[in-house]
């Protein structure tokens, strides 16, 4: 459980009259709590006098992150910039997690970086002031969806280890695999009108909604620069909001959405539209839709009425068919694309100028602070949506075209071809097969990962938490009821991995990703659970512990004195049945787990020359380990 969150800087304090000057944010998640200044400078001093103490030691230096372990908590603090101290405390338990430090650390790192995306450097910040201001607006709604969902914390499992390290999607190989990536780069990056202006594109392929439970083919596809810093951090950015809200929408990137606790008292519900099913909503949708259409086509129709008597009076034909076409249609959907099974892909702008006019000025270009080839500047991004994959779009600040609607109109045209090709080579997931082991690669040189480990995510029966997502400003669009309370508009949050947007029974109703009105889809009976690994059907329970194990291993390999073009590796068999392998050299960190019990493949041993311990696994996993990280 949190206890408090303290942001402090040692340095704007100049003698021992102004220490308060140092504090820049504190914050107690315990309702009822209060601290006294005194009682928060005396934290932040043990929280100094702990670091300088670890740092009388020899080879500390370099260390920017430190566990203090009191009587009834730990605190948890990270050295960012040389000079501010970022510092979490939690309450301690005897059934605490081992190796749940790393989690803390990975999301304080995380917290860190996204409010260096958004906000820039702590240290250009002229006013304190206004630095604080952004802490809070940045840091306490972060961990406030810890506070309320804590599986959230350790539900990149294993990955969290390698906290500088981001997701990749590790897709299949297909002859035609570089044709749409050609296309990208001729079509968009390297068009007339883009090229002055359009700095990188970055694609990534986000878990999908269904009852696919492999995790192996998501998170970054690809860029088209070799110079982007900050790609980790954004990738990890787009990665936690789509973990924290289940998916990814208009509102959650313009920072417009957050989660809060529903307290719904017994007379209640009616008030607060709890109960209104989705086809009562639609019914209210469509007859709101149906008021607004008609006192727009208001002037046109008087028109049509006047001149319709005037051609009966005069003998004029009445036929007035060219005129009625001019009359608008109301569209439900965003901008789709049929294939032949039917299915028809959405796609269109999350993030654009083209963005209703209504919604604030977050929800038409999102401004970051991005680094290329060492020189940071902020830039103007626009997102852009295909079913799975998401777009990211990065223009120089004073590229004019991003608002140009028809060059906008067009660019989506040309994303949707390529997005489609992508799908159709190399993102269709491989059904028949099941992989008997899995795997996780760490590149130093990139700090990209890659893995076919499933995440701690809870499933439907274990995530029963009574949460809503908040959307500012936008009640009257998602008001059920005229007696509503609710002062935000709410839509009911899904943070299992198989959302209950595509049978129709979930939230998939009221405002859409565009500002749009959205209808409910139909049902879908033919799903089917399709796993990529043996430990996709694993409870969480169990997987959770397997992630443990491996952070504890690959901590004491971590730790192991060893002179840098040495490879050290470690085989354990764990209590479970699962046979782990780690392995780490200058380049590289690879894990490899397989099920020992399974009968379906029995063991061969490998009669050429041994290449070391991953000659005791399979012949599947060593393949991918001779191919991958070998």
């Amino acid at each position: 459980m949190l206890d408090f969150l303290t942001i402090f800087n040692p340095k704007f304090s100049k003698d021992e009259f102004d220490t308060h000057k140092q504090l820049l944010l504190y914050h107690t998640f315990q309702e009822g709590q209060e601290y006294s200044s005194n009682e928060k400078l005396s934290q932040i001093g043990i929280i100094q006098a702990v670091w300088s103490f670890s740092k009388s030691f020899e080879n500390s230096n370099g260390v920017e992150r430190n566990v203090i372990g009191l009587e009834d908590k730990k605190i948890y603090s990270l050295l960012v910039e040389g000079e501010f101290f970022v510092s979490l405390a939690c309450s301690s338990s005897e059934k605490e997690m081992v190796g749940v430090e790393n989690h803390y650390f990975s999301n304080l790192c995380r917290c860190y970086d996204t409010f260096v995306l958004h906000h820039g450097l702590w240290k250009s910040f002229a006013n304190q002031h206004d630095l604080t201001d952004r802490l809070n607006e940045h840091f306490i709604p972060f961990w406030k969806d810890v506070d309320l969902l804590p599986h959230l914390l350790i539900s990149n499992g294993l990955l969290d280890f390698w906290s500088s390290g981001f997701k990749v999607a590790d897709l299949a190989d297909c002859e035609n695999a570089s044709k749409w990536e050609t296309d990208m780069t001729q079509q968009v990056l390297l068009d007339d009108t883009s090229f002055l202006g359009l700095k990188d594109a970055l694609i990534y392929h986000l878990p999908p909604q269904t009852a696919h439970k492999g995790f192996k083919n998501y998170g970054f596809v690809r860029n088209f620069t070799t110079d982007f810093d900050s790609l980790p951090q954004i990738s990890n950015w787009i990665h936690q909001m789509n973990t924290v809200y289940g998916r990814l929408s208009s509102h959650v990137i313009a920072g417009n959405a957050h989660l809060k606790g529903v307290a719904v008292e017994e007379g209640e519900e009616d008030d607060h539209g709890a109960n209104v099913s989705p086809a009562d909503l639609q019914t209210s949708i469509i007859s709101h839709s149906k008021n607004v259409l008609h006192n727009l086509t208001l002037p046109i129709s008087f028109a049509y009425d006047t001149i319709q008597e005037v051609g009966n009076m005069t003998g004029v034909s009445n036929s007035m068919s060219l005129l009625t076409s001019y009359i608008p249609d109301w569209s439900w959907y965003s901008q789709s694309s049929g294939s032949a099974s039917g299915f028809k892909s959405r796609s269109g702008f999350l993030i654009s100028p083209l963005s209703p006019a209504f919604l604030p000025d977050s929800y038409k270009v999102k401004q970051l602070h991005l680094s290329f080839h060492g020189q940071s500047d902020i830039y103007n991004t626009i997102f852009w949506y295909y079913d799975d994959i998401l777009v990211v779009l990065i223009f120089k600040p004073d590229f004019a075209k991003i608002r140009d609607r028809e060059y906008l109109n067009d660019l989506s045209y040309k994303l949707s071809l390529i997005s489609k090709e992508l799908y159709e080579t190399q993102l269709i997931p491989d059904t028949s097969h099941t992989d008997d082991f899995c795997y996780a690669l760490y590149t130093k040189s990139s700090s990209q990962i890659r893995s076919s480990f499933p995440l701690c995510q809870m499933s439907d029966s274990e995530d029963a938490s009574a949460l809503e997502l908040a959307v500012n400003g936008l009640d009257q669009f998602l008001t059920a009821s005229i007696n509503r309370k609710s002062s935000v508009a709410t839509i009911t949050v899904d943070h299992t991995p198989f959302a209950a947007e595509d049978d129709g029974t979930g939230s998939a109703w009221g405002l859409g990703l565009m500002g749009q009105f959205l209808q409910p889809r139909k049902p879908n009976d033919n799903k089917k659970t399709v796993a990529d690994t043996f430990l996709d059907s694993m409870p969480f329970e169990k997987l959770s512990q397997l992630h443990q194990d491996v952070m504890l291993f690959l901590h004491a390999l971590r730790t192991t004195k060893k002179a840098s073009d040495v490879r050290e590796e470690k085989l354990i068999r764990l209590n479970n049945g699962v046979l782990c392998f780690i392995s780490e050299d200058i380049e590289k960190v690879a894990v490899v787990v397989e099920n020992w019990f399974n009968p379906k493949h029995k063991f061969k041993p490998n009669s050429c020359e041994s290449s070391g311990l991953i000659d005791q696994m399979k012949l599947e996993a060593r393949k991918w380990y001779n191919n991958n990280a070998s």
